[in-house]
């Protein structure tokens, strides 16, 4: 199975301190593949840029993204969202 994150899910969890694969793991059959989509890494990229506090946020999940290994699914489309949808 794969779980496909959005950008507000990466940064809600590393906001609210919760380990997002762990409760995943918890509530769906294994095997679990991991995955975000190349304009999700993009999005959280053009955030980390900005002097807000989200982009502390941001640059935490990028670290987190390539520490649990996730996979990143090419994009087919600049809109995440639509991204997501055709996975």
């Amino acid at each position: 199975m794969k779980i496909i994150f959005d950008t507000n899910s990466l940064i809600y969890s590393i906001k609210y301190k919760i380990d997002i694969f762990k409760e995943i793991e918890k509530n769906f059959q294994k095997p679990i593949e991991f995955c975000i989509t190349e304009s999700i890494l993009s999005e959280l990229e053009t955030i980390g840029k900005l002097k807000k506090q989200s982009s502390v946020y941001a640059r935490l999940s990028i670290q987190l993204i390539k520490k649990n290994n996730i996979k990143i699914l090419l994009s087919k489309y600049r809109y995440t969202g639509k991204d997501i949808v055709i996975w």
